[in-house]
Order: C-alpha cells, then sequence, then structure tokens
C-alpha cells in the first residue's frame, strides 16, 4: 500500500503565515473613485425618510445605513445577486471601502441587505440610480447597460381558491361520479349537460381573460347555476 502523501506544505514555515493581510487600495480603483465623489450624508438622509415612511413603528435596532447602502450600490454597478454581495463586501478589499467597512471586521449578511432592498422597495432603487448610478455612468465606472437597480420580486404562479376555481371541480367531481352512478344519476346527468357544458365554458372563460385574482366573475356564476331546466 502506497504511503499517504502529506497535506500541506512539506516545508513548514519558521512563523505561521498571517490570515490578516495588509493590502493598499489604488486612488484610481473604481469603486475608490465612486466612494469618494458620492455624497453618503445625502443619500443617508434621504434612505431614512423613505424607511420612516414605511416603519409602523420605531421597534428593532437601527440599520448600518452606510453599509447597507454601500451593499446595494454595489449590487448595482456590478449586477450581483444578494449572497455574492456578502461575499465581495466580505473579501473584497474595494468593495469594503464601498461600505465604509475597512476599520471593522462586521459585514452585512445577505439577508440584511435584501431586507433593506425590500423596506426600500421602489423609491430605494430610484435613490440608488439618481445618486450612485448615474454618477457611475459619467465618470466611466459602469456600462448603462447593466447598471440596474431593479429589486421587483415576482409573485409565483400559485393558484388561489375563488369561485371560478370552485365552480370548475365542482363540474369536474360531477362528471367523475356520473360515470359511476346509477341509471337515474346518469338521467340527470343528461337533462344537466347543457348547464354543465356552460359551466365548463365560463370557466373557460374566466382562465383566459380575468384580469387578476379578484376577477372572478361571481354574478355571471350565480346567473349561470339559477337559470332553469
Amino acid at each position: 500500500m502506497p504511503a499517504r502523501r502529506p497535506v500541506g506544505n512539506r516545508q513548514p514555515e519558521l512563523f505561521a503565515r498571517s490570515k490578516r493581510p495588509a493590502i493598499g487600495l489604488p486612488e484610481n480603483h473604481p469603486m475608490v473613485v465612486l466612494t469618494d465623489t458620492v455624497d453618503w450624508t445625502e443619500m443617508e438622509m434621504r434612505a431614512e425618510k423613505i424607511r420612516a415612511k414605511k416603519l409602523k413603528n420605531a421597534a428593532g435596532r437601527p440599520p448600518q445605513l452606510r453599509a447597507t447602502l454601500g451593499a446595494l450600490t454595489l449590487m448595482a454597478i456590478r449586477k450581483m445577486p444578494y449572497r455574492e454581495a456578502e461575499e465581495q463586501i466580505r473579501y473584497y478589499a474595494p468593495a469594503r471601502y464601498l461600505c465604509g467597512l475597512t476599520e471593522t471586521d462586521w459585514t452585512p449578511d445577505f439577508t440584511t441587505i435584501q431586507n433593506f432592498a425590500q423596506l426600500l422597495g421602489e423609491d430605494g432603487c430610484r435613490l440608488i440610480n439618481e445618486a450612485v448610478v448615474e454618477q457611475a455612468v459619467a465618470l466611466g465606472l459602469a456600462d448603462t447597460r447593466v447598471a440596474v437597480a431593479d429589486m421587483t420580486a415576482q409573485e409565483a404562479a400559485i393558484p388561489y381558491p375563488n369561485e371560478m376555481g370552485l365552480l370548475g371541480g365542482f363540474v369536474k367531481s360531477i362528471e367523475a361520479a356520473a360515470c359511476k352512478a346509477g341509471e337515474s344519476f346518469k338521467n340527470f346527468l343528461g337533462k344537466a349537460q347543457g348547464k354543465f357544458r356552460a359551466a365548463k365554458e365560463q370557466v373557460r372563460k374566466y382562465r383566459l381573460f380575468a384580469k387578476s385574482k379578484n376577477a372572478t366573475n361571481t354574478d355571471s356564476t350565480a346567473r349561470l347555476l339559477a337559470q332553469p331546466r
């Protein structure tokens, strides 16, 4: 059996290598230039106004506005998701400088950034675009084709119970029961076949042409079921 190769460097170092590297940031780095030219005080004041309008009370810890605004700025100019933004801020020196975190070990996690972005909403996206992205484009630090700050969340296609949906399920249940029922029930089904056909058509029209889940067309359904045989 061959001997296992030792893990790590076979020539140990006299002193353990530091895991806290000291690195300087160039003055012309895009994130450094952008950080030094943005009026962060104005951005914080505007963000606080938006936040005050949407909060129901002042409970909870106040957010680190400077850091979270820097995180949203990073996402806007680099077009990256929340988890990647957290990793960049934690380990990438220019990103930490952009967020004002070069003098601390703290880093906002992706849930903190996401919650802050959702709280600001469209107003916050406009804040980033007006105060940062446009300036970054003017300085030649970002491309308008990728410089976006759209935090819109699209609703999943989840079915909601409503009158038309319940009616469609009822019609299907009656048809399934008719296949196993006796002669008298089949006679009833034959007499009501016209109503079931009309009900199916009403459900089909709703699913094709309803503008929202609230447009249940309840009155039309009630009139349809109230027709004489």
